[in-house]
């Protein structure tokens, strides 16, 4: 299974390692060391709009159409920060990093698209204290109020995951999709966050292949099985 990790650290991880990678708006193997609120929309009331170093690709999966709403509270910065702090590709294998830079008692809304072949499964775990936690909807098209159509038939709702300190880890899996839109809610409490983990997990390629070839050789079996 190949693994799209995307980690959200939050308030006091100390500096920053160095980078293995960068996001494709950037010179290889340098760090972005951007804002990533930078153009992009201060309200969620339609789909979000590229900065400067969105979209981000990192191994086959790619993050763009970020926008963003502070709901209570506010940043440790004088402007509205979300500092992009590392991104690393081993193999299939890829993983952003970034600091929100909020007080105590924040909540922030995000919301960005994934775009990966064959996703299908999200993970969400947790290791904050506190009253904190992370709400998430993972939908099929954008929303703006983080609540999607959940019916069984055409619904968008994909998968919901919350984790708090006493919930650390959540997962959904679903049917293989080539893109979705992450909601997040993320809110401080009475505790500053230490890191908020997610994986984006497809199939690798040679999977499908297999997948593909097995169904074939079922199907010629049946076929054979009826003459």
């Amino acid at each position: 299974m190949r693994k799209t990790l995307l980690i959200l650290a939050a308030i006091g991880i100390g500096s920053a390692p160095a980078f293995a990678a960068a996001c494709a708006t950037s010179p290889a193997g340098t760090p972005p060391a951007n804002n990533m609120l930078n153009g992009a929309n201060g309200t969620i009331n339609q789909p979000g709009t590229a900065d400067t170093y969105v979209p981000c690709t990192v191994g086959s999966a790619t993050f763009s159409n970020l926008s963003y709403l502070l709901d209570a509270g506010s940043f440790t910065t004088p402007s509205p920060y979300v500092a992009m702090i590392q991104t690393t590709s081993v193999g299939s294998d890829a993983e952003i990093e970034f600091n929100p830079n909020l007080g105590t008692g924040s909540d922030l809304e995000l919301e960005f698209l994934v775009t990966d072949p064959g996703l299908q499964t999200v993970d969400l775990s947790f290791n904050g204290t506190g009253n904190g936690f992370v709400n998430e909807v993972v939908c099929t098209k954008f929303m703006p109020t983080g609540v999607c159509n959940a019916g069984a038939n055409g619904g968008t709702q994909l998968a919901v995951l919350n984790v708090t300190s006493g919930n650390q880890f959540a997962t959904a899996t679903f049917a293989p999709q080539g893109s979705v839109w992450i909601f997040k809610d993320i809110n401080t409490g009475t505790a500053p966050f230490s890191e908020v983990t997610q994986d984006f997990i497809s199939p690798e390629p040679a999977s499908l292949t297999l997948l593909g070839a097995g169904l074939l050789g079922l199907g010629l079996i049946r076929r054979r099985a009826k003459k």
